[in-house]
């Protein structure tokens, strides 16, 4: 449902489901990088960063790392 409500720009729903998400499974690492996607959109970067680098904690080589990797350096220039 995350994914869903990300894709049509309604991020603050997109940050509730996938919060959800996160709650009844903390390592759900779609969710993680859902949660990072859905606050960078809303413009909380500190956010977004924190949960760009949880994800990469449980899954350094997983299917969306080159793209948190990305994010990650756009967010925190300079680290």
């Amino acid at each position: 449902m995350g994914a869903f409500y990300l894709k049509t720009g309604d991020y603050q729903g997109a940050l509730l489901r996938y919060k959800d998400a996160t709650a009844a499974d903390p390592t759900n690492v779609a969710a993680i990088f859902g949660l990072a996607e859905a606050q960078r959109s809303l413009g909380k970067t500190a956010d977004a960063a924190r949960y760009y680098q949880m994800y990469l904690e449980i899954v350094p080589n997983g299917p969306k790392s080159k793209e948190a990797i990305k994010a990650l350096k756009t967010l925190q220039p300079g680290k």
